[in-house]
């Protein structure tokens, strides 16, 4: 199953788990989408993908005096570090003049470097800017400084003119690795300004027309002092407003529900209270044990200036709520649901807050609220927001409405289309890998049908997503592959071969691309909202959304609940779509009604408008014509309602966005199902050099791939030369197909056929597609960032829209099994046993089953077989796939705490993870093959357990052994000046014969003297040794626990490896970018810049690093085993510095002498504990960096404990080491731990030892 991909992102989920995520997924991925966590440059859905690139804001530098010498500081600051800084120049400096009026447009702040590190997100740190400098205002108007208070106020108002544009200086290209994308200054005044109530606005406006108003200051005619004023509102904000409000939130967050009759406010007031109190919305927030209190003491001495104040505190206290409930880990809680709580109170805390104060609109509603004043850009291409919005109470279905809603500027115009060659064929674009791809695209399935049942289109049957193929009795379709010289049929009039004859549509005939337009869920659940409320077609139920406890779609989601009923049920077959739903009841009727109104009558007359498809008024007027010419009064009373409610709340609850290229049906009657529509064609590419050129891009530009137009083809797990994937890139060269757009619900399908001996991917109609709707498929497409999940807001407004057109599967999700189950140290395991154990036939049946065949692993006949090593490991992570299924299965079903799965569900589910790990495997054995068939590389396996012999000298008899090691180090604590005479290759005899070294060092050196002949006797010995230093560490007050500690746990350990040393480096050749169309900024340019101008910035950014080393990767020694560590993700571009770290005492115990270093300054009251703790609760992980150990690991020899516990899970073989190395390190007897009274360092912590003045001495001791 092809698979669209998301830049980095290319795992998937298998057609049979589709279906329940398109009817659960409705309740669950769209809550998911907080909105208020959703960047503002969403990415586009379709062939349009807009870079989200960050800002470079910069200001004069102006060398005046006064206001500008006062604030510049405060402001310079690098992106990432911007909070900080901000609030400790603002609090550490005081302004010590006035700014006067004129000064504002002569004296600017100068905003340096707004790097974009952080830029890809700015609304995030904008909120950040003005809850901090909100929050200091209001610290220094406590402390009653007026004056800086009054400089507050202005800080905003300087910010927004002191914002020019930089235009590429030298000093922010090298900053930015030569990008030069801005922010133009409107967007940045508005980003950095408070939102305030559209009144102070207006007031604002004769005075400051130019500036977005944000917390503003007035001068009062009657005392001539500079006051704050309320941001909204028609009664004063007071004390008596706080009091209330505080009474309010005990009330409502009270587990016990206090009895409200008994205060001493109006009876209105109470009925408001026992509504909150009685509210789902109170009851989730009780659920996740939030109670506001530092909210409510703010309240009570009536610390908020203003009613704007207080929002913002009660929106990040209620935000924080919910998150420290989500940090329990609790892997079966739902992110958007628990957020959805916090939202939802917050809403209804607002609403409450509107009556007290007598106005409406008190907080902005984050999925739909207008945006207050201007933001238009210079060419217009973003129009202005509607500040003269009606002043009405929204209605309650707007109110409560939760959807993702794609944030940021409303664009209203078309993106520029991509140019692109038109394509007959993959091409593959490096010669070197032609010979491999051109075997993967080879198939040997073939056809051999009876030629009853591919002659009529109404015989050939339909597309199963569930099956992942055609369901057909013509037997070459049901096996996803075209008819051929085998089958019986006659080529003349078989239907089953449009793919291998071309019969596509015709571009300009069949369908046309057009600018299309799409809506986000959050507009598409208003418009359907109207349509029911008003009975437009049929009888339709109000939701009671005050008792809702989670507010969501009630309407846009319920039809798509239903679909999906029971997934152990007869699943509705896709191309039915929801009308043949006969079970519907009469409410969801009316809902299917209005969904398939919106779908095949609204939506294809905001296609037809062009340029003008962002505005619905149009749209609605056209549809209103048309119903009315054929006297249609359902459309009639439909349209109608939505113009009423666009008229009530204005057109930001109903912003359409544009999508990009778009592919809609022209045929007047219509495209019949099981139609060939085109071929998807491009670039194509292995998955190691596809990765590979991903990472170079990266590195380039500091982003992903700009464009979404990847999908990844997958070899048919029944094809005899088993499961692979390749990477289609149809960006710069593709096919008509791959301007189609996605939907959730869509109503074409990519399929990867076998055509004549070849594999391709081929679009089909799943339906029948009427005239003027657009074609589209579902991306398919996962991704394991949540950033980018976020971002990736869906306008395909179907009736079973996710919300996102990615699927998420980075967080806790489908990762509870492998977490517990196959983390750092049961992977470590399988790769030690695919060294050392033989490959076996129950192996290559397992690998059968799973698919996996010559494609990824190669062919003995020409040699290209994987190592059986490699085989072996594949076969290992399969059966780990088999235990997974089972458990996750179980996992879902009966421990998800919102009791979502039924048997047929859970199944589906796990067999999604399932595929989407297999995926995995495959793509990773591409990268290692490619590694390991370099020239004169090794083939040896990358891990290897060691001999007795071997282990022995480690622990014991060897020069650098880890006891000769231990009494070394004693010595330099028990005797350093003495101990500064040993050599690097000192002797244990003449430490005992020279007479020079104490008692207590030659009784250990007498220990470390004798020597062993097994791997056992030299872990007793070096246990013995342990309780020796252990005993000398009580008799000199401490100073050696650390080692004795060290030496346990090396002492405990049981099985030792170490890692192949014979792989070398490898160069890749340099990967195929065109750089110039890398730089070019299709998506969202700025149109105020002329073409020509872009594109000779494109060409010499291009020149400037045609020689970038990024473009050459370099796979280090131990890349195969990083990757082979990592092989479930594909997002690392380093793997070997990944496993560097995760093996820091989990795979490799720490180096000896760091025990005797400095680094802790109280080993015992800190660095231990918080050992014991990671070893007996978190084995896996890494150890903390910041304690005393370290870990070089020259020897390169791993093993550790932990991994002895993770061998004995495994195999079931062998003794858990790790109950007895707790027992013995919690009942070590330890010296004492005392503070030097003096108040210097403590007298455990680790000083240099005295006598020591050598500078080459690194020998620290715990006096």
């Amino acid at each position: 199953m092809p698979r669209r991909g998301p830049k980095r992102a290319v795992t998937r989920l298998p057609r049979a788990s589709t279906m329940l995520y398109r009817s659960k997924t409705a309740e669950t991925n769209a809550h998911e989408l907080d909105t208020h966590g959703i960047g503002k440059k969403s990415n586009q859905n379709d062939g349009q993908r807009v870079q989200s690139n960050g800002i470079v804001v910069a200001g004069t530098d102006d060398e005046n005096t006064g206001g500008t010498d006062l604030i510049e500081n405060a402001i310079i600051a690098s992106f990432q570090r911007l909070p900080e800084h901000l609030v400790r120049a603002i609090e550490t400096r005081r302004l010590e003049e006035s700014l006067q009026t004129q000064q504002r447009h002569d004296s600017t702040p100068a905003l340096e470097s707004l790097r974009h590190d952080l830029g890809q997100n700015l609304g995030h740190v904008c909120s950040h800017l003005n809850k901090i400098v909100g929050d200091v205002l209001y610290n220094e108007f406590e402390a009653g400084n007026k004056e800086t208070v009054g400089h507050l106020g202005e800080l905003l108002d300087l910010l927004s003119p002191g914002c020019q544009k930089v235009g590429g200086s030298q000093e922010v290209s090298q900053q930015d690795g030569g990008s030069h994308f801005y922010m133009n200054p409107e967007d940045v005044g508005e980003a950095l300004t408070f939102e305030v109530d559209e009144r102070v606005v207006e007031m604002q406006q004769d005075k400051q027309s130019s500036q977005n108003p944000g917390r503003r200051k007035r001068k009062d005619q009657s005392k001539g002092q500079k006051t704050i004023v309320a941001a909204y509102g028609s009664l004063q904000w007071n004390m008596k407003i706080q009091s209330q409000l505080c009474y309010l939130l005990r009330v409502a967050l009270s587990q016990e529900h206090a009895d409200v009759g008994t205060c001493s406010f109006s009876s209105n007031f109470q009925k408001e209270a026992l509504k909150v109190r009685d509210s789902g919305a109170s009851q989730g927030m009780q659920l996740i044990g939030a109670t506001l209190e530092g909210v409510c003491k703010i309240l009570e001495v009536g610390g908020f200036v203003d009613a704007e104040e207080f929002m913002a505190e009660l929106d990040s206290s209620c935000k924080e709520a919910a998150q420290i409930y989500l940090s329990l880990d609790n892997a079966m809680v739902r992110r958007g649901k628990i957020m959805g709580f916090a939202d939802a109170f917050i809403n209804l805390i607002a609403e409450v807050l509107d009556d007290i104060m007598g106005v409406t609109g008190v907080r902005k509603m984050k999925r739909g609220a207008k945006k207050r004043g201007k933001a238009s850009t210079d060419d217009g291409q973003y129009a202005d927001h509607d500040i003269n919005t009606p002043k009405v109470k929204l209605p309650k279905s707007i109110a409560f409405n939760r959807e993702p809603y794609r944030h940021g500027n409303w664009r209203k115009t078309p993106f520029k289309p991509r140019p692109y060659v038109r394509l007959e064929s993959y091409h593959i674009v490096e010669e070197f890998a032609r010979d491999e791809i051109t075997k993967k695209l080879a198939t040997k399935k073939t056809g051999g049908c009876d030629g009853e049942h591919c002659k009529r289109r109404d015989t050939l049957g339909e597309y199963s997503l569930e099956k992942d193929s055609f369901v057909s009795s013509c037997h070459c379709l049901s096996r996803n592959t075209e008819c051929g010289p085998s089958c019986k049929c006659d080529e003349s009039n078989c239907l089953n071969r449009a793919v291998t004859k071309r019969q596509a549509v015709k571009l300009g005939i069949d369908v046309e691309e057009i600018d299309s337009w799409g809506m986000d869920c959050y507009t598409r659940k208003n418009i359907q909202d109207a349509i029911l409320e008003s009975q437009a077609f049929g009888e339709y139920v109000i939701p009671d959304y005050d008792k809702e406890s989670a507010p969501c779609m009630a309407a846009a989601t319920s039809a798509g609940q239903h679909a999906a009923v029971a997934a152990d049920a007869p699943s509705p077959s896709s191309n039915k779509g929801i009308q043949e739903h006969d079970s519907i009841p009469k409410d969801g009727i009316v809902q299917r009604m209005a969904s398939e109104w919106i779908e095949y009558t609204l939506m294809p007359a905001i296609n037809r408008q062009g340029p003008r498809g962002w505005d619905l008024n149009c749209a609605l007027e056209s549809t209103l014509s048309v119903a009315e010419a054929q006297d249609d009064q359902r459309s009639v009373r439909a349209v109608k309602a939505i113009q009423q409610r666009f008229e009530e709340v204005g057109s930001n609850y109903f912003r359409l966005h544009p999508k990009g290229v778009g592919l809609v049906c022209k045929r007047e009657d219509g495209i019949p199902p099981l139609t060939f529509v085109e071929e998807y064609l491009g670039e194509i590419h292995t998955p190691w050099r596809w990765f590979g050129l991903q990472d170079a891009v990266k590195k380039i530009t500091g982003s992903e791939l700009p464009d979404f137009y990847n999908i990844v083809l997958e070899r048919p797990k029944d094809d005899p030369d088993g499961y692979d994937v390749l990477f289609v890139d149809a960006a710069a060269k593709g096919a008509v197909a791959s301007r189609m757009s996605h939907s959730c619900t869509p109503n074409c399908q990519a399929v990867v056929m076998a055509c004549n001996g070849r594999l391709t991917i081929a679009l089909y109609t799943l339906r029948h597609v009427h005239p003027g709707e657009e074609l589209t498929f579902d991306y398919s497409s996962v991704t394991e960032s949540e950033k980018e999940f976020r971002q990736a807001i869906c306008l395909c407004g179907t009736h079973m829209c996710r919300g996102s057109y990615l699927y998420f599967t980075g967080s806790r999700a489908f990762m509870q099994i492998l977490s517990k189950n196959h983390n750092i140290l049961h992977r470590q395991v399988a790769l030690i046993r695919a060294g050392s154990e033989p490959l076996t036939r129950a192996d290559l049946a397992r690998l059968k089953k799973f698919g996996l065949g010559c494609s990824c692993l190669g062919s003995k006949e020409d040699g290209s077989r994987v190592p059986p090593w490699l085989e072996k490991w594949a076969s290992l992570i399969c059966e780990y796939l088999e235990k997974e299924y089972v458990c996750l299965k179980e996992e879902l079903l009966h421990k998800d705490p919102y009791k979502r799965y039924t048997e047929a569900a859970a199944a589906a589910e796990a067999k999604g993870v399932v595929s989407n790990r297999v995926q995995n495997i495959v793509i990773t054995l591409d990268k290692v093959r490619m590694f390991l068939k370099q020239q004169s590389q090794t083939q040896e396996p990358y891990l290897r357990i060691l001999q007795e012999s071997e282990v022995v000298n480690h622990l014991w008899n060897g020069p650098k052994s880890i006891s000769k090691r231990l009494l070394r180090g004693c010595a330099h604590v028990l005797a350093p000046k003495e101990a500064l005479t040993m050599s690097d290759g000192f002797k244990v005899a003449e430490m005992m014969n020279n007479n020079i070294f104490p008692d207590n060092v030659v009784r250990l050196a007498g220990m470390v003297r004798e020597r062993v002949s097994s791997a056992d006797e030299a872990r007793g010995k070096l246990i013995k040794l342990c309780a020796a230093i252990r005993q000398l560490d009580l008799d000199i007050g401490g100073g050696l626990t650390a080692a004795a500690d060290a030496g346990t746990l090396y002492a405990h350990t049981r099985m030792w490896f170490s890692c192949a040393r014979h792989y070398k480096n490898i160069t890749s050749p340099k990967v195929p970018i065109n750089l110039e169309d890398l730089f070019l900024n299709r998506g969202d340019a700025d149109t105020s810049v002329p073409e020509e101008r872009q594109l000779s910035s494109a060409q010499s950014l291009a020149k400037q690093h045609s020689k970038n080393p990024a473009l050459r990767k370099v796979y280090r020694p131990t890349y195969a085993w990083g990757q082979l560590s990592g092989w479930f993700k594909q997002t690392v571009n380093d793997p070997t510095a990944s496993l560097s770290a995760e093996r820091r005492g989990a795979i490799s115990l720490p180096d000896i002498e760091s025990a005797f270093k400095q680094g802790s300054t109280n080993y015992l009251d800190k660095d231990r504990p918080d050992m014991l703790e990671q070893l007996d609760n978190r084995p896996d992980s890494m150890w903390k960096t910041g304690s005393l150990w370290q870990f070089r690991n020259e020897s390169k020899i791993y093993g550790t404990p932990m991994l002895d516990q993770a061998w004995v899970q495994v195999t079931g073989t062998g003794t858990n080491p790790m109950p007895a190395l707790l027992s013995k390190l919690r009942a070590a007897n330890l010296p004492p731990t005392r503070r030097s009274n003096s108040g210097g360092a403590p007298e455990n912590g680790y000083r240099r030892s005295r006598g020591s003045n050598s500078k080459n001495s690194d020998i620290y001791v715990m006096g």
